[in-house]
C-alpha cells in the first residue's frame, strides 16, 4: 500500500514539477522498496534523488545519499565505511540546516558502536543525548531500541515494559507503526 501511495504522491510531484517533494517521495519510497526486499528499485530512488540533490534543487535533502550510504554499509558489515558515511550525511544535513542532523548521526553511529559491542560508549552516549528519550514516549522503534541498548547493559525493565505492552495489546500498535520493520527487528532482539 505505501509502495502504491508513494508512486501516486510521485506522479503529483513530478506533474507539478516540485523537486523537493519528488525528492522527500524517493526518499521514502527507498525505504518502503527496500523493507518489501528490492534493494535494486530503493538503489535507483536514491541515485534519482542524488541526481537531483547534487544539482541544487533540494538541498534540504542532501545528508540523505550518505545516510543511506551508511546504512547499506552497516548492513554489508562495514562498519568504518558507515562511519566515514554518518560523519559526511552528519555536516551535509547541519550546512543544509536539517534540525535532524544530530538524531539522524546519533542513532545511526549508535547502531554501529552497538554492532561493535562498546556498551560503555553508548551508555556515555545516552547520558548526553537527552533528546533521543523524547522520542522514545513517541517513536516504538526508539523505545525498542533503546530498550536493547539497556538490556545490553544489564538493564533488563524497560525491556520486559515494551514485551508486556506488545503481548498485552496483541501486537496491534506494530500493525500500524509506520516503521513497521525496524521496530519488529528490535522487539526481536529483545
Amino acid at each position: 500500500r505505501r509502495l502504491q501511495v508513494s508512486d501516486e504522491a510521485l506522479a503529483i510531484a513530478e506533474r507539478l514539477g516540485t523537486e523537493s517533494r519528488r525528492c522527500l517521495i524517493l526518499s521514502w519510497r527507498a525505504v518502503d522498496r527496500l523493507e518489501g526486499g528490492d534493494v535494486i528499485g530503493a538503489q535507483l530512488d536514491v541515485d534519482s534523488l542524488t541526481r537531483v540533490v547534487e544539482a541544487g534543487k533540494a538541498q534540504r535533502l542532501a545528508g540523505f545519499p550518505r545516510r543511506w550510504s551508511a546504512m547499506r554499509a552497516i548492513l554489508a558489515g562495514r562498519l568504518d565505511d558507515a562511519e566515514r558515511y554518518v560523519r559526511e550525511a552528519r555536516v551535509q544535513m547541519l550546512q543544509s540546516g536539517d534540525p535532524n542532523a544530530e538524531a539522524y548521526a546519533g542513532i545511526q553511529g549508535g547502531v554501529i558502536t552497538l554492532e561493535r559491542g562498546r556498551s560503555a560508549e553508548i551508555a556515555a552516549f545516552l547520558a548526553s543525548a537527552g533528546w533521543l528519550f523524547t522520542y522514545r514516549e513517541r517513536v516504538a522503534g526508539v523505545a525498542a531500541a533503546l530498550a536493547m541498548v539497556e538490556l545490553e547493559a544489564g538493564v533488563d525493565r524497560p525491556a520486559r515494559s515494551i514485551l508486556e505492552a506488545a503481548r498485552t495489546d496483541d501486537w496491534s500498535r506494530l500493525r500500524e507503526d509506520p516503521e513497521q520493520l525496524g521496530t519488529a527487528s528490535w522487539l526481536v532482539e529483545l
